[in-house]
């Protein structure tokens, strides 16, 4: 830590002392008011960082190594830095690199993902795998007498991951479900969208994580071929920053990283320069929300860019330091419009964007918007004050200075400027960069790179309380949350195309589905409408599998449903109606309406409202076998294109598999145990699979049909 930074924070200390004692008592204001007289001087300017020399080797398999000496502290931090991320995946596989990333410490050809977990906390130290748009990094910082075995875990997570199949079959599950929680959330869905329209043709448009369809496309062989093509030595630059001297930190990354192949350093991909357009206004309908989430911007500079440091200080003054910029304190502190906005320039290696992020009140949306507007036509028609001017240069220089207190965060930065091809003095300049900022120059570049009639608004919520009056900012363009698909051209999920059936397919089709229905109980069972039924079972996420000590569930034909699962460390309540769709796992309700809402096109559902008489495209499919049963089947396709494939017990006529694809994947429902519930047949065994992997499987004890059920308990919260 420099001697700045040290006397920035006691001074910063001494003045919240000051201020608490005089919140607790007017005696010791007045003393602290006495004590101004003998405090020092304000801060000045912050000083450019000294940055330590740097030294440089690159091995004879094309891995460049940059060391630095820091002995203020006993720790070396080791990070491994490829030239590669999100942008370089195929587009049909997006979150390949996330995933990849999150693998390679999930076991060794050597050592186990619980073995490297232990051998890395026995050294007290740390170590973690993480993939962004540009880069992917692996990284480990422990105390120096035990860098040896820190280099030997870090260079064999690098070169020798396994990829075994149950780590991919967790990460896959993990990674589905929580992309099926991100699409419910309103400001997500807003920054996917915002991406898509931004950046146009380029790999930034995707959602780094990826898709339920791409992530569940992705392959053991998808993992290996990106492992083998994008790890090798001559894409990877590693920075060594602690308390050793240059011998021993290039002995290090010989010992442990010399033996790397070298491969061929794939081709950086190709630069996708976004053309602002004219302005446009994207409305996500949620008619359920209680408040919009606003995004507002256009394309950007890339990192590289001669005025990033302008940008930069430019989007500080605007929205990019807390609770002090223009637009935080135009709707917050002076309107509280929200609880917080803010603007960021996001530069990336091939291109970038401005934007700025807030939410408000659904009455206030066009409002907030407003205001945003107003902010952008100021900075670009009046020179910053220089006290305002100079307050957000000490910030942006603060913040960098502060970034750079442990070794591991100088490594980072090191590796910062190498990727992006900021020079060697990238840390030793930037603050003498930033603070070399004009008033006139802010004015200059807010006017280059941020054109109000180009920008992009995106606006997720209740569209009925505001598209009218946000027809003013630009033509409006309002497509259902639910429907939204960010991989699409269009934003917009294309409904599947129901593919023509024979008369002769369609007849045998549905006598197949006849003699299902009967087979269930025919009118009686057409005409169920409540369900009650317990029993027990096993939950299972990734390779971890828990008891549900009970299971019990209420249905109201046709749309009311409800189920508590009692895991014994959790209970876990989910319900539904016909407006909405909610979870609670012990820490009080959650929206989960968006992503339950195709539930009602796909399942036993269709083959009932075939029976009832809707007009539905039966059609029949291959005879097979499911668990060794010999089965016949047929698909349901209603008018949108949803269809649900039945493949049913070729003597009894009983479902033995029911099977579907949402947007969030396949899956897949395998019944058995069909005993006589009051004049029709119930399956008290299921197991559910969801992308291949099982999810859940109940086996049921009692179940009771057409009795009395509380309306209440679907209520919602």
């Amino acid at each position: 830590m420099s001697r700045d930074i040290r006397s920035l924070g006691a001074r910063a200390a001494v003045s919240t002392v000051a201020s608490l004692l005089a919140l607790a008592s007017p005696a010791l204001a007045q003393g602290t008011a006495d004590m101004k007289k003998v405090q020092p001087p304000p801060v000045g300017p912050a000083k450019d960082f000294k940055l330590p020399p740097v030294q440089e080797k690159v091995l004879t398999n094309g891995l460049r190594v940059i060391f630095i000496a820091s002995k203020a502290q006993p720790v070396v931090s080791i990070t491994v830095m490829l030239k590669t991320g999100a942008s370089a995946e195929p587009a049909n596989r997006a979150g390949l690199a996330q995933m990849t990333a999150g693998l390679v410490d999930q076991g060794t050809s050597t050592r186990t993902a619980t073995q490297i977990a232990e051998a890395i906390d026995g050294t007290g130290g740390s170590l973690g795998v993480s993939a962004g748009w540009d880069s992917t990094s692996a990284s480990t910082t422990v105390l120096v007498n035990r860098a040896d075995l820190a280099a030997e875990l870090l260079a064999d997570v690098v070169m020798n991951p396994k990829f075994a199949d149950e780590e991919i079959d967790r990460a896959r599950t993990q990674t589905l479900s929580g992309l099926q929680l991100a699409r419910s959330s309103a400001g997500t869905v807003a920054n996917e969208v915002f991406d898509h329209i931004t950046y146009g043709d380029s790999p930034y448009a995707r959602p780094i994580g990826g898709t339920a369809e791409t992530v569940g496309a992705i392959k053991r062989d998808d993992i290996v071929a990106f492992h083998k093509s994008q790890y090798v030595a001559s894409n990877a630059t590693i920075a060594i920053v602690g308390a050793l001297t240059a011998g021993e930190a290039f002995e290090l990354a010989q010992k442990h990283f010399g033996a790397w192949e070298k491969g061929t350093p794939p081709a950086a991909p190709a630069a996708h320069a976004a053309v602002p357009g004219k302005r446009r206004v994207i409305i996500l309908d949620k008619p359920d929300a209680a408040q919009t989430e606003i995004r507002v911007g256009l394309p950007g500079i890339a990192r590289s860019d001669a005025d990033f440091y302008r940008a930069s200080v430019a989007n500080s003054i605007f929205g990019g330091a807390p609770f002090s910029s223009r637009v935080e304190s135009e709707l917050r502190v002076k309107r509280g419009l929200t609880y917080g906005a803010r603007s960021r320039v996001d530069a990336r290696r091939n291109g970038g964007s401005f934007y700025v992020d807030t939410n408000t009140k659904t009455a206030t949306t066009v409002e907030a918007v407003q205001v945003i507007f107003d902010e952008i036509d100021r900075m670009r028609s009046t020179d910053v004050p220089a006290e305002e001017l100079k307050a957000r240069q000490g910030f942006l220089a603060g913040i960098f200075l502060l970034g750079l207190e442990t070794p591991e965060a100088v490594a980072g930065r090191l590796l910062q400027a190498e990727l992006f091809g900021l020079g060697a003095d990238y840390l030793g300049t930037y603050t003498s960069k930033v603070n070399a900022v004009t008033g006139a120059e802010v004015r200059s570049i807010a006017g280059r790179l941020i054109d109000p009639e180009k920008m992009v608004i995106v606006l997720a919520g209740n569209a009925k309380e505001f598209e009218a009056g946000v027809a003013k900012f630009g033509p409006v363009e309002k497509i259902p949350f639910d429907e939204v698909d960010v991989m699409s051209a269009g934003l917009r999920r294309q409904k599947a195309v129901v593919a023509a059936v024979s008369d002769a397919d369609a007849k045998a089709g549905a006598e197949l589905a006849r003699k299902t229905i009967a087979a269930l109980g025919g009118d009686a069972w057409l005409g169920q409408r409540t369900l009650v039924a317990t029993g027990s079972g096993k939950l299972s996420q990734g390779p971890q599998t828990f008891d549900i000590v009970s299971a019990r569930q209420w249905e109201i034909l046709p749309d009311r449903s409800r189920a508590e699962l009692d895991l014994g460390i959790v209970k876990v309540t989910q319900w539904s109606n016909a407006d909405g769709a909610w979870v609670d796992q012990g820490m009080g309700a959650q929206d989960i309406s968006a992503q339950s809402k195709e539930g009602k096109y796909f399942g036993i559902k269709l083959l009932r409202r075939f029976g009832q008489g809707e007009k539905l495209t039966v059609r029949p499919l291959a005879d097979g076998t499911v668990n060794g049963v010999a089965t016949k089947g047929f698909a349901i396709t209603d008018v949108d294109g949803h269809t649900t494939e039945f493949h049913v017990d070729a003597s009894s006529f009983l479902p033995a598999k029911v099977a579907y694809t949402t947007s969030q994947g396949t899956v897949e429902v395998q019944v058995s145990d069909w005993r006589d519930v009051s004049g029709m047949k119930h399956a008290f065994t299921t197991v559910q699979f969801r992308n291949g992997q099982k999810f859940i499987e109940i086996a049921l004890t009692d179940v009771k049909v057409n009795v009395e059920v509380d309306a209440a308990l679907f209520a919602k919260p």
